[in-house]
């Protein structure tokens, strides 16, 4: 074990090691070795790609009516939630997964440094994560082992596990077997996406266990999600791009056919790449298109290491985008039954000067636009969404929409609208499927069980007050129960 361990985990007197890595004959999986009063389940790694692999430990048995999730049904896959509603004080559960998937050479990972066999519990387990059950501490062990980017959750069944019984966990941890590292290829070619990139760039396309992410830069890439310590180094010349495909049904992206482009009009300065909480610095300059192609969804962002870029910059970065391939998925999306939504009163206060105008959208129906308000007479119609009143848009205008969905197949995203709502500028606007006329900013509400999908789109030239009214009328959204 490594030296200056915490004090509260004593080193067991008979260190426990992992079988060796190298021996894929005994472990071609990621697996927990056997030990007695512990029970494993490991993924079969016939069903499922080497890096989708997942291994679960439990001083307790697990719950035999485990949910199987995933595309193959499996378990282990995901979480042993039953399991771990049923975690007795005395009891632990270790969850092992690879938190990136690529077939690319990982970089150096901050919060994961290389680390050799067996991984140990360096922190005091905690109730203090987000979302954590307050009678279940939680450890977390994050790692690059084998040239894997490996995470490892471990769950007591107490708020305040005894030295012992983070001891026995421990031990467990230690009997962790990590297949030998995975063969890597500087190519971008996985997950039904494939782009070339020039000699001088620098390019990985992986997966943080969800929808698959790529970057591609003119400076080396170091770290991931969104590329912060590359964009740091984007010098006058450079450029960083990134694509990041997105499931959620509800969201509707601008119908494209591939090459896709980067264009002036999608300059964005108040953008964020991936929610990251920062637009670029003044010095920098940002572009953002989102678009669908072959039944998928995905986030186009390019950034400049200057305010201005040229022409010839644009051409690059659209040289490299021609290359970009995406083909189908696998599985194609289930096709959504349209359903009837019954007509319940929705209501806002509605700021003065504002235009109200119910069923702006008489054409809608699965789903329907149910209300819509405007700062100025807009005009109503359109195929699926207020296409003419954001063709009528004013410079300094606002328009406010609301699109009721029954039982959407993302429910999961919708959330209870908070009295502190408020507006995020920073949030890009998109050009959606059904209102593709102007960009819109779009947030998901729950009310009295019913779910709004509520669209803002601001003129070029709308003034703060006008922006604040907005956010009063949306975050002001009350509705009754649907008959």
């Amino acid at each position: 074990f490594r030296p200056n361990r915490p004090n509260w985990v004593s080193t067991p007197q008979a260190p426990v090691g992992p079988r060796p890595a190298n021996d894929a004959s005994t472990s071609p999986s990621l697996d927990f070795e056997p030990a007695p009063g512990w029970h494993v389940l490991a993924t079969d790694p016939a069903m499922v790609d080497d890096l989708d692999a997942e291994a679960w430990a439990s001083n307790v048995p697990f719950a035999s009516d485990e949910e199987e999730v995933g595309l193959t049904d499996l378990v282990p896959n995901g979480w042993p939630d039953k399991s771990q509603d049923a975690l007795p004080p005395d009891g632990v559960i270790i969850v092992a997964s690879y938190a990136i998937q690529t077939r690319n050479p990982l970089p150096p990972i901050p919060d994961a440094h290389e680390h050799p066999l067996p991984l140990t519990i360096d922190e005091r387990p905690s109730v203090a994560y987000e979302g954590q059950d307050s009678d279940r501490a939680l450890a977390v062990v994050n790692a690059t082992v084998n040239g894997r980017y490996l995470s490892v959750r471990v769950v007591f069944g107490t708020a305040d596990p005894k030295v012992e019984l983070i001891r026995e966990a421990e031990e467990e941890l230690g009997r962790l077997i990590v297949p030998p590292p995975p063969k890597t290829t500087e190519a971008i070619d996985d997950f039904g996406i494939r782009m070339d990139l020039p000699e001088a760039w620098h390019g990985i396309l992986f997966s943080w266990g969800g929808e698959p992410i790529l970057h591609a830069a003119t400076v080396p890439i170091t770290d991931f999600y969104d590329g912060s310590s590359a964009r740091k180094a984007l010098a006058t010349e450079d450029m960083f791009l990134v694509l990041s495909e997105n499931n959620a049904s509800a969201i509707h992206y601008e119908p494209a056919a591939l090459p896709i482009t980067i264009r002036r009009e999608d300059s964005c300065p108040t953008c964020e790449i991936l929610d990251n909480g920062t637009s670029p610095p003044t010095d920098h300059s940002l572009f953002y298109r989102p678009f669908a192609v072959s039944n998928r969804q995905f986030d186009l962002f390019v950034e400049f290491g200057t305010a201005t870029p040229t022409g010839e910059q644009l051409v690059r970065a659209n040289d490299v985008l021609a290359t970009l391939q995406i083909a189908p998925p696998e599985s194609p999306p289930p096709a959504e039954i349209p359903k009837f939504v019954p007509e319940a009163p929705i209501s806002v206060d509605i700021p003065v000067g504002w235009i109200e105008k119910d069923d702006p959208v008489p054409a809608s129906s699965a789903p329907r636009v149910v209300s819509a308000y405007g700062t100025w007479d807009f005009p109503m119609g359109g195929a699926c969404g207020p296409e003419k009143a954001l063709q009528d848009l004013p410079l300094d205008g606002a328009l406010v929409w609301v699109v009721e969905y029954t039982e959407p197949g993302n429910a999961g995203d919708y959330i209870a609208l908070s009295p502190q709502f408020s507006i995020d500028l920073q949030t890009p606007p998109a050009r959606w499927e059904c209102a593709a006329a102007a960009p819109s900013r779009m947030y998901l509400f729950r009310v009295h069980g019913r779910f709004f999908e509520v669209h803002l789109a601001l003129g070029p030239g709308a003034a703060d007050a006008t922006i604040r009214q907005a956010d009063g009328l949306m975050g002001s959204l009350r509705a009754k129960p649907a008959p």
